[in-house]
């Protein structure tokens, strides 16, 4: 799959963009400070929409759940995710004869329960 995003890489953006500006320690920090630093330290509108919009998938995901690395997986990939998932856990066999049909889309929709979303650059992501 192309398009996941692992959220230590989100993390390692984020930090990246404090430590540019001699920020150093986050773990204090809230939006709020995040919002007061980045206007104090000269960050431009641009650097300051993308740390905040990093905040909040970091807040949302949890700050340590983020640091240990989630898996986010695009809303339009999820179908093929499910496939994928349920193949390499065993589930099913790898090579499924092409007669047998299996609704993925229905097996993804059960699936999806157990994860959560959330958004991120205009796009819907799941997690779990």
């Amino acid at each position: 799959m192309r398009y996941l995003l692992d959220s230590r890489e989100l993390v390692e953006r984020r930090d990246s963009l404090l430590e540019e500006k001699g920020v150093a320690d986050l773990d204090e920090a809230n939006t709020e400070v995040l919002d007061a630093v980045g206007k104090l330290n000269g960050f431009t509108e641009e650097q300051q929409n993308e740390l905040d919009e990093l905040e909040a998938v970091i807040s949302e995901i949890g700050e340590d759940n983020a640091e240990d690395g989630v898996t986010l997986i695009p809303e339009s990939e999820f179908v093929e995710y499910a496939e994928e998932l349920l193949k390499d856990c065993g589930e099913l066999p790898r090579d499924i004869p092409h007669y047998i049909v299996i609704d993925w889309e229905a097996t993804a929709d059960n699936i999806k329960q157990d994860y959560s979303t959330l958004s991120f650059e205009r796009v819907t992501y799941l997690y779990r």
